[in-house]
């Protein structure tokens, strides 16, 4: 298993969504979504997609976003690592104060 830093595709946007029975948005809102992402994380094995979360943020104010695992790789701790690479990027990207 990879964990992948700011790779997150549209395709593999939309494919993680559908797999938890999430809508999808519009592929340009998707696609400026992404690129608005201030850090997103997405975890690869065998090549696929198997989870993802994002972050937003302007330095003051930070939102988790998109935290998906495909079903059948949930309750292994994907999701938590994903989390805690996120809380690690909001921790070291922001002073102390």
């Amino acid at each position: 298993m990879k964990y992948c830093i700011n790779e997150l595709t549209y395709e593999d946007y939309i494919l993680l969504r559908s797999s938890v029975g999430w809508e999808n948005f519009s592929k340009e809102q998707t696609i400026q979504s992404i690129k608005n992402s201030l850090y997103s994380v997405t975890v690869i094995e065998d090549n696929h997609a198997i989870a993802m979360g994002r972050l937003l943020g302007d330095g003051l104010y930070y939102l988790i976003v998109d935290i998906v695992v495909m079903p059948e790789y949930q309750n292994k701790g994907i999701g938590s690592r994903i989390i805690d690479m996120l809380l690690d990027y909001v921790d070291f990207h922001t002073p102390t104060g």
